[in-house]
């Protein structure tokens, strides 16, 4: 797992490099939940460049995971990251549904 080796080493610069050559990120949700629970410590601004680069996560695995890591904030940061991801989900879902110019939804 390259970008798991990349992110327990802080290489911000190997982790761009691996996105930029299409470096597959490999199951769904495991780097991210494998970088939240390393023994290793993954600093949480990795953390934050992992999804900024796009690495896929399943945020069900990912607070569990953080929740074993035994940080505070890196839980809290994990939750809080995963309610911006439903609301995100939420408001994608209510403007595919919504009518009218510029995704305004038409009232009742």
């Amino acid at each position: 797992m390259p970008y798991l080796a990349a992110a327990r080493r802080g290489s911000v610069f190997a982790l761009r490099a691996l996105a930029a050559l299409g470096c597959p990120w490999g199951s769904p949700g495991r780097v991210f939940a494998r970088a939240v629970h390393s023994r290793w410590t993954v600093d949480m601004w990795v953390l934050e460049e992992l999804l900024r680069l796009g690495c896929p996560v399943v945020w069900c695995g990912a607070v569990s995971a953080a929740r074993r890591r035994e940080d505070p904030d890196v839980e809290a940061w994990v939750r809080g990251m995963h309610g911006e991801h439903q609301r995100a989900m939420a408001e994608r879902r209510g403007g595919a549904r919504a009518g009218g110019a510029g995704g305004v939804a038409a009232s009742a």
